[in-house]
């Protein structure tokens, strides 16, 4: 695992994501500490994927909109098991 300043990121930052794109893992420091950890994406614990709401909304209600309700009290009663 290699590490990098915040003074090498802002001088040296294609370098150190040729690094991470290469399959290494960088951890960055300020003042020496652990701010942050570059990881390549693969190694990744999970990549969040925006929901496909249109889908969700036609699957919840089949016939269309139910008049009255916005979009987001349809989701708060969607999320709160209504």
């Amino acid at each position: 695992m290699k590490k990098a300043s915040m003074r090498e990121m802002q001088h040296s930052l294609k370098k150190i994501i040729g690094l991470v794109l290469g399959g290494e893992e960088v951890l960055v420091t300020k003042d020496g500490k652990t701010v942050a950890r570059l990881v390549p994406e693969s190694d990744c614990p999970s990549s969040f994927k925006m929901p496909e709401f249109s889908k969700r909304m036609k699957t919840l209600f089949p016939h269309g909109p139910v008049s009255g309700l916005s979009f987001g009290d349809i989701l708060s009663e969607e999320r709160n098991g209504k």
